[in-house]
């Protein structure tokens, strides 16, 4: 990744573990999120009804760091953007159909970039 593609968001320690923060870049609210060790960033506003995903709670499902959206409770990968589903006999399945948009992230000492 060049430095010429890296935009700055946030310092390491705006955002902690279990936390979320949005932050504004090129006219986009982007969602941060720390969990289990890991920085992930996706569209503030879910894809479906562009609900505010900084409202949702974070959960683990089955090995995938999901934003819930407060408005219909959609589970969305925030590595990958896909919608989780869990049906009814426990399965976890992912849509490749629907998808949030998500960013690569890269963390330094001091920065989330």
């Amino acid at each position: 990744m060049s430095a010429a593609a890296l935009v700055r968001l946030a310092r390491q320690a705006e955002l902690v573990e279990g936390q979320k923060i949005v932050k504004e870049t090129h006219g986009r609210k982007i969602l941060l999120a720390r969990t289990r060790g890991q920085v992930y960033a996706t569209d503030a506003h879910c894809f479906h009804m562009g609900g505010n995903l900084w409202e949702g709670d974070i959960e683990d499902i089955d090995g995938h760091a999901c934003v819930v959206c407060p408005l219909h409770r959609y589970k969305i990968d925030m590595a990958t953007g896909q919608k989780v589903d869990r049906m009814l006999d426990g399965c976890v399945t992912c849509s490749s159909t629907q998808q949030q948009r998500t960013y690569r992230v890269h963390a330094d000492p001091e920065f989330i970039w």
